[in-house]
């Protein structure tokens, strides 16, 4: 079935909130502030395992931990549907800012353990599948349809600025200043995001304004998996990204150890190498809307992969920080795009009553590969060397151009003006 036909009388809208500029814009800037602390926390986490052990392995494995709980995101998206939006992601910012305040407490008490950073970090990616569940399901409900690529592109925009640029290069900067520090402006950057939340309306969850007799939560995972299972094209992009994702994983589990030993950097200059590839996510995403628009959808997300795959041999075979930050910057432009295209088309296409259950599926899958891609870099690093790693990861990605490409073009030919979503 094409996407463009049977599919506008099957998705429900999400119940919309009028006049929602002004809650949109406290959504918008509690993610950015919420993303400023991601990004400080990008910085942080990997510096202090690096601090802790050298072994390239044990660095990659907590760059992978805070992806394992998407394996868990259906159960966890579905218990989201049966909640208030808002909510959820109010108690997810509580949550991750608990655990961070534990790890502050024992780095205060001189303890410093691997181990227990793992498991805040695992914690913490618990937070992050239910914030984003509920993130989801949030913007359908405030942005029209027609404004829903324009708006997950401010969106990313911002959170690429605030996470990527202002949050990793003073990540890096705290870190350099006092090692708990950065874990400590992550914790108000959750307790801020709640309180720009609060002023956010209640959104009823969608299950409960089409449902009369609520399902079991399994019943609502086999609904989601099995919506997903049916759509040809949702499978199709979940398949392509997911294979990108792998072969970023791998590049981002050890990206520490490559700034540090091939490019030289300190902790700041890691921190400022992070941020210049937010430069590249925030144009990507900024510009995703009109290319979307005069483009097909296929083709940008093809593109996509392309720079991908140019930005991991570049990187592969430099030494020089000025030259590793442009390939950064094009595999930034790279995500950006991808990701306010399919972002956008979930919330378009999926039925309102299982947006988060089958967001989260679909981002499963994405974040579900990291913690392999990130076990294949340990070893592939320890065994072969950072650049072999990176050539590795740039072959995964042309791969996935070459071999499912035929399949995006098949099911995905319409541009975004043609889908409605611009």
């Amino acid at each position: 079935m094409s996407i463009l036909q049977g599919r506008g009388d099957s998705v429900s809208s999400p119940p919309q909130v009028q006049s929602s500029c002004q809650p949109l814009t406290f959504l918008l800037a509690a993610s950015t502030i919420s993303g400023l602390g991601d990004g400080i926390a990008s910085s942080a986490f990997p510096l202090l395992a690096s601090l802790i052990t050298q072994d390239p392995r044990a660095v990659a494995a907590i760059f992978g931990l805070q992806n394992v709980p998407w394996l868990l995101s259906l159960p966890l998206g579905a218990w989201a549907d049966r909640c208030s939006a808002r909510g959820v992601m109010i108690g997810a910012d509580m949550f991750r800012a608990a655990a961070l305040l534990i790890l502050i407490v024992a780095l205060w008490a001189g303890e410093r353990s691997i181990v227990a950073l793992g498991v805040t970090v695992l914690l913490i990616g618990i937070g992050d599948v239910l914030f984003y569940a509920g993130s989801m399901t949030l913007i359908p409900a405030l942005a029209p349809a027609t404004e829903l690529a324009a708006t997950n592109g401010r969106l990313v925009a911002l959170r690429s600025a605030s996470e990527d640029f202002g949050g990793s290069a003073l990540g890096g900067w705290m870190f350099s200043r006092a090692v708990s520090l950065p874990l400590v402006g992550d914790l108000l950057s959750f307790v801020s995001s709640a309180l720009l939340l609060k002023r956010v309306p209640k959104v009823p969850p969608a299950a409960q304004a089409t449902n009369s007799d609520r399902p079991t939560l399994r019943q609502d995972v086999v609904e989601a998996f099995r919506f997903f299972r049916e759509d040809v094209t949702l499978r199709s992009l979940a398949w392509y990204l997911g294979v990108l994702a792998f072969s970023q994983a791998i590049v981002l589990s050890v990206l520490v150890l490559y700034a540090t030993q091939q490019l030289g950097l300190g902790a700041g200059g890691f921190g400022l190498y992070l941020g210049g590839g937010a430069v590249g996510s925030t144009c990507g995403a900024l510009a995703a809307s009109w290319i979307w628009q005069h483009g097909r959808t296929a083709h940008v997300l093809l593109l996509a992969g392309q720079l991908a795959a140019c930005s991991f041999a570049v990187s592969a075979l430099v030494s020089s920080p000025w030259v590793a930050s442009f390939a950064l910057f094009a595999q930034s432009v790279a995500v950006a795009l991808a990701s306010v295209i399919t972002t956008t088309y979930r919330q378009r296409f999926v039925p309102a009553r299982m947006l988060g259950r089958v967001n989260n599926l679909f981002r499963s899958i994405l974040f579900g590969v990291a913690p392999f891609g990130a076990l294949l870099a340990g070893l592939l690093v320890s065994a072969y060397g950072i650049p072999t790693t990176f050539a590795v990861a740039a072959g995964i990605s042309l791969f996935a151009v070459v071999v499912m490409g035929p399949q995006l073009w098949r099911v995905l030919p319409a541009t975004g003006r043609e889908l409605g979503v611009v």
